[in-house]
């Protein structure tokens, strides 16, 4: 029986989500993107309403890291690294609201 087939366009992080949730199904996927490397990213900056973007970004974070953990036993490359933002100003803004989830390391630096 011949397999299903699909193709994602883009290797973001809705790109990387789409393809593993197909291959998931049992089909076949393939991602095309423009550049080489796929850079899936999660960190929910510069969005707006806070309230609604602290929901969905929990919900994406679980997602995310249910999917490090089921990747990792099978051999995927899937990381959790840190990142720095850089302001332009005497202070900083104040953290966003998912910057108090307690399964990130959200570190205010001066």
């Amino acid at each position: 029986m011949p397999s299903t087939r699909a193709l994602v366009v883009g290797s973001g992080i809705a790109g990387l989500t789409t393809a593993r949730a197909l291959q998931r199904r049992g089909l076949d996927v393939v991602v095309a993107a423009r550049e080489w490397s796929a850079r899936g990213l999660w960190m929910p900056f510069h969005a707006e309403p806070a309230d609604a973007v602290a929901r969905w970004a929990s919900v994406t974070l679980s997602c995310l890291l249910e999917e490090q953990r089921s990747s990792a036993a099978l051999g995927a490359f899937i990381e959790s690294l840190p990142a720095t933002e850089l302001f332009r100003a005497e202070a900083p803004p104040p953290p966003p609201p998912w910057a108090s989830d307690p399964r990130l390391v959200f570190e205010a630096c001066s």
